[in-house]
């Protein structure tokens, strides 16, 4: 599903983690310790990243989601949906998101 808005907190942040968990000399990748299925799943750090996003109204998509009762789930797909259902569209790029919302 596509956001509109700027993601540029989102982006560096994702760049940063990204780099921690970076291949090291060896070939062998770091090991993440502070991944948890039930508490910081890729699903949930996903939802985390975007949280940091800015709406084109100015607000905070963390305060945006919470306003609108939606926690972030461990439970993969759920946020998607969720989501989906929220920004009302399944783009997953800007051109298909003209198309599904121009109606």
């Amino acid at each position: 599903m596509y956001i509109e808005g700027d993601f540029t907190a989102s982006i560096d942040e994702a760049n940063y983690l990204k780099s921690v968990f970076s291949e090291s000399d060896s070939g062998i990748l770091t090991p993440n310790p502070d991944y948890s299925v039930s508490m910081s799943n890729c699903t949930q750090v996903t939802m985390r990243l975007v949280e940091l996003g800015i709406l084109p109204s100015g607000a905070n998509v963390g305060d945006y989601l919470e306003d609108h009762k939606i926690n972030i789930s461990a439970v993969p797909n759920w946020n998607m949906t969720e989501m989906q259902n929220l920004f009302r569209n399944t783009a997953l790029n800007y051109d298909q998101f003209i198309i599904q919302t121009s109606n």
